[in-house]
């Protein structure tokens, strides 16, 4: 059976690749992801009885690899989305939280039409209350109405493909029923009883995982982000902002992803990446690309 995302996800690592490497150990073997992405490796790794831990930058990434690792059952997360939509359309005014942040704010109201927004809003609100595994497994339903190919909750298409564009001003999207769709389609997906292992997922950095006796494993497999290729955060910061992440947050996220193009700053790499990145006479790539080529090898 293929592993069915329960997200979209972009450049996605291919479920063959994961099942093929970790046939090879035995149950309860224990598995480090340390760029997990949309959660394959970890969703194969749990189907297989291993213990895998998986980690993540991107507050999304690690929010939908951990929905789909932890056994929920289908028809729990069908009768808890109708009574979130329930609950957010009971709150008063004054219990409705907005974020304070000038920028945020006017990140929202520019991806975002009043209705939606208001509606997005009291979602939220109602989607905080909650405590995991079935906050998890809701808020990747609550995203995935935002991060879509054409314009649903948000003003965006190609936000799933982290190319958001603004197509409209206005839209006509009923945010609760597409929570309660997007809800059962969820469900349908986790199919908790294939989950045999266990995983912990963190949202942590890759190059600093102190936290974590990397010794400790007995297989590492990641497939992580290409070179000037897909910016996640550009599409998922139209969910994280609904979830309590202010866009400077997201931002200072963004700028030390693995993959990002940016130059480290001069005399700044710890090691030595010239094996790993050559620079061949007659070169056509510019200095500033070099920069960005040097601090992806040290990555």
């Amino acid at each position: 059976m293929s592993l069915f995302p329960i997200h979209p996800f972009p450049a996605r690592m291919a479920p063959e690749l994961a099942r093929h490497s970790l046939r090879a150990l035995p149950a309860g073997a224990r598995v480090l992801d340390p760029m997990c992405g949309s959660g394959t490796v970890a969703r194969a790794a749990v189907e297989a009885g291993l213990h895998c831990v998986g980690v993540d930058i991107d507050p999304l990434s690690a929010l939908m690899t951990r929905a789909w690792t932890i056994p929920v059952e289908p028809y729990r997360i069908r009768a808890e989305a109708s009574d979130v939509v329930e609950e957010a359309k009971s709150l008063s005014a004054g219990e409705i939280e907005w974020t304070s942040d000038p920028e945020t704010r006017e990140f929202i109201r520019y991806w975002f039409a009043p209705q939606q927004e208001s509606e997005l809003a009291r979602l939220a609100t109602a989607l905080r209350r909650k405590s995991d595994p079935m906050k998890s497994a809701l808020i990747v339903a609550f995203s995935r109405i935002i991060v879509t190919k054409e314009a649903k909750a948000s003003l965006a298409r190609d936000t799933s493909h982290s190319r958001p564009h603004r197509v409209s001003t206005s839209s006509k999207f009923d945010v609760y029923a597409g929570f309660v769709r997007s809800a059962h389609y969820v469900a349908s997906r986790l199919k908790p009883k294939l989950i045999k292992g266990k995983a912990e997922i963190l949202c942590a950095d890759a190059r600093m995982l102190e936290k974590i006796d990397v010794g400790n494993f007995d297989l590492a497999l990641t497939s992580p982000p290409y070179l000037n290729a897909i910016d996640y955060l550009r599409g998922h910061r139209l969910t994280l902002v609904w979830l309590g992440y202010g866009m400077g947050a997201i931002r200072k996220t963004r700028s030390v992803s693995v993959g990002a193009e940016r130059a480290a700053p001069e005399g700044s790499l710890p090691i030595d990446v010239s094996p790993f990145a050559m620079e061949s006479d007659g070169a056509t790539i510019a200095p500033r690309h070099w920069g960005w080529i040097r601090r992806y090898a040290c990555d």
